[in-house]
């Protein structure tokens, strides 16, 4: 069969801080592979297993059966039928699943389901129901990022932390993602950071090549305070400085016009309130959860957020048509999620990370945004362990195929034209940080980041007014959802 994997790895900048844990339990009466059994190749040797952990794993050609998210398809998805198409990326993706059906001797059988915002209670209700059925129906499930979180504290998803080959100090999983979402030795959905869907998702400031430097400012100028490390919000505010351009006769700043600065969508709220160093959870020395969002700094960023959007007369605090304004050269800077460029841009742009909140602030901070996948296998499982060497491959693949393609290739040189911004592709990528309060969001009777995102669509500075009446209900809607997690079985 023929294989993708000539493709040369470039290897990215990662901390890679965390080792896997072995510990944890699975619900009452469930067993590792109950039907199907891995079976070591004849010949294999103990030392190509130690060289690599699926050396000799051999699952004799049985069916995985995968659930999915429909609306995310095109980011892990392409037609096993269609085969090579000649588009870089859809035949990086198309070999991903050719490599993993053989390195494994499994054939993956994708059943798709509507499954993002507006259809996650369906989605999540159908792995519910194949769980009540007994489990067994699906071994794998790929899902909206947001409705693992829920389905872990339903008890609908398998420990993690069992898995033997599923090791998250790999190089394909973001630093931290272990620390903030695991519970004790609990851990129940996987997100790999090297996939289409999670770095196309990355939060970033793209800039028009030709406004900026009519403006007077060159890409190495920009590329410079980003590597320096002094690229914060003072100075984007002097980047601004009389780049307003009225364009359509109104004589008012409106939508027609040419702004330093606008925002793709509100949702894009969310890359500021991240990139300014705020966190909805933060786990505490001890590994307890503790809320975020009273402390006075969060009221500090917001007005800062709402003074940039709604004070100066550069900057338009959305594009109502989403892409449109940066499409249309208007504006010089962009607030977008990197899956911009999956427009086909036609002229010369650059790409900046958010910027820290001040000068104090010791890293540049990338929220990824929804509609990425989270890997996740469900209760009832008689699979588990292929089931886990499929999540671990898939997170290996992208980051040995997909991310060389689409990354690599794509981004730092098919659309760049300067050295340093192939750098600051990977500081974006380095600075991917998770929240607990944010995944788990929709398990709150009021959705903290929504909240948040609220007053800034309102241009509201009271937060702490506001958070005054939450705060007891979301400390004890924290420590409930923290119990579920510790023991997500019980009952």
């Amino acid at each position: 069969m023929k294989t993708f994997r000539s493709i040369i790895c470039l290897v990215f900048v990662f901390a890679l801080a965390l080792t896997a844990v072995s510990c944890g339990n699975k619900p009452a009466g469930q067993t590792d592979d109950t039907t199907v059994a891995a079976v070591q190749t004849p010949g294999d040797t103990a030392e190509a297993t130690t060289a690599d952990p699926f050396a000799g794993i051999n699952y004799g050609g049985a069916t995985a059966t995968v659930l999915a998210v429909s609306e995310q398809a095109k980011q892990f998805y392409v037609d096993p039928d269609v085969g090579e198409t000649g588009d870089m990326l859809k035949d990086a993706l198309y070999y991903r699943l050719i490599n993993i059906q053989d390195m494994l001797n499994v054939k993956l059988e994708f059943i798709m389901e509507n499954g993002n915002w507006n259809n996650r209670e369906a989605f999540i209700t159908k792995v519910e129901n194949s769980v009540k059925d007994g489990g067994g129906l699906y071994d794998v499930i790929i899902s909206y990022n947001l409705n693992p979180p829920v389905m872990a504290t339903k008890g609908l998803l398998m420990n993690l932390y069992d898995a033997p080959r599923l090791d998250f100090s790999n190089p394909w999983y973001a630093s931290d993602f272990v620390d903030t979402v695991s519970v004790g030795s609990n851990l129940f959905y996987a997100i790999n950071n090297a996939d289409y869907g999670s770095v196309r998702n990355m939060a970033s400031i793209m800039f028009d090549k030709t406004l900026t430097s009519e403006h007077g400012y060159s890409d190495s100028e920009l590329y410079s305070k980003v590597l320096d490390g002094s690229w914060t919000l003072e100075a984007l505010y002097g980047y601004l400085e009389g780049t307003y351009k009225e364009m359509n006769g109104s004589n008012k700043p409106d939508y027609g016009d040419i702004f330093g600065l606008a925002v793709v969508d509100k949702a894009r709220y969310d890359a500021l309130f991240y990139g300014f160093g705020l966190q909805i959870v933060t786990k505490q020395g001890d590994g307890t959860m503790a809320m975020s969002l009273a402390d006075e700094k969060n009221q500090t960023v917001l007005e800062a957020i709402n003074r940039l959007l709604y004070e100066n007369e550069n900057v338009l605090a959305v594009d109502s048509s989403m892409y449109s304004m940066f499409k249309a050269n208007q504006a010089y800077f962009y607030v977008t999620p990197i899956a911009i460029v999956d427009q086909k841009l036609t002229f010369d742009f650059g790409v900046l990370p958010v910027p820290k909140f001040n000068s104090d602030q010791t890293r540049y901070r990338t929220y990824i945004s929804n509609t990425h996948e989270a890997w996740c296998i469900p209760v009832g499982s008689l699979t588990y362990d292929m089931g886990t060497d499929i999540i671990e491959l898939f997170g290996s693949e992208a980051y040995s195929s997909i991310s060389p393609v689409y990354f690599e290739t794509m981004l730092k040189y098919r659309y760049s034209s300067d050295d340093k911004a192939a750098q600051v592709y990977d500081i974006i990528r380095e600075g991917v940080i998770f929240d607990f309060g944010y995944m788990f969001g929709n398990s709150f009777s009021n959705n903290p980041f929504l909240l948040f995102r609220q007053k800034i669509q309102d241009n509201r500075n009271d937060w702490l007014k506001l958070y005054s009446g939450y705060s007891k209900v979301f400390d004890r809607e924290l420590a409930a959802i923290v119990a579920s997690l510790e023991n997500p079985y019980a009952g």
